[in-house]
């Protein structure tokens, strides 16, 4: 991900770490090629993590690793630094979770990260869709109150619809009331329009209460 999407594509890779000698090699280690492995695109590393100068005030605890002062000093850390990591540490989680926001807020404040805003292109492009959206969206809800108003006025609805329902499902007793509505007036509708599911538990079925009395 560091390098074939970071790195190729100029996406700032940002770094969350606990003040720990772990956590200091792992951001070193993505910013830098390894033994193991050179980067074809290397990435930009923001460090948002933990450092010396960010711990005072917050809880340490005991910590030890086989991870070498001289690795530390590699990764760029003083001897303060690697003084206090002999023995503590300190987590993330000994921050509240205010503490947390604020803290990566002023992180990312501090390496001058903001939203971000596409070019032109995009931008027009994304405006048009939300325009288009809309516009068909209105354009929908007009054409089915213009369709409900000509069913309504239109089509009328069979005298003994209860009676040719009842019929319809001692032929067929698996199906629901409402894909025996549907197969009269259609025998040919396939099953699998979506009316023989579980929608049409919430259909109004007051007026058919007693289809199987």
């Amino acid at each position: 991900m560091a390098d074939g999407i970071c790195g190729r594509f100029g996406i700032p890779l940002l770094v969350l770490h606990d003040f720990d000698r772990p956590g200091i090699i792992i951001k070193d280690t993505l910013e830098n090629d390894t033994r193991r492995y050179v980067y074809k695109h290397a990435p930009v590393v923001i460090d948002l993590g933990l450092r010396y100068e960010d711990v005072g005030g917050l809880d340490p605890e005991p910590h030890s690793s086989s991870i070498s002062d001289e690795r530390l000093r590699q990764a760029g850390l003083g001897e303060d630094a690697i003084n206090f990591l002999r023995s503590e540490r300190v987590e993330l989680n000994a921050m509240t979770s205010r503490q947390l926001v604020d803290f990566v807020e002023a992180k990312l404040k501090e390496a001058r990260v903001g939203k971000v805003i596409p070019d032109a292109k995009t931008l027009a492009q994304t405006y048009q869709m939300f325009v288009a959206s809309d516009r068909l969206a209105e354009a929908f809800e007009e054409t089915k109150e213009n369709l409900e108003r000509e069913a309504e006025a239109s089509i009328s609805v069979p005298a003994d619809l209860q009676r040719k329902v009842r019929s319809k499902l001692r032929e067929q007793p698996d199906i629901p009331w409402h894909r025996a509505v549907r197969l009269i007036v259609d025998p040919d509708a396939a099953d699998d329009e979506g009316d023989d599911d579980d929608d049409g538990d919430d259909l109004e079925d007051e007026d058919l209460s007693d289809i199987d009395e």
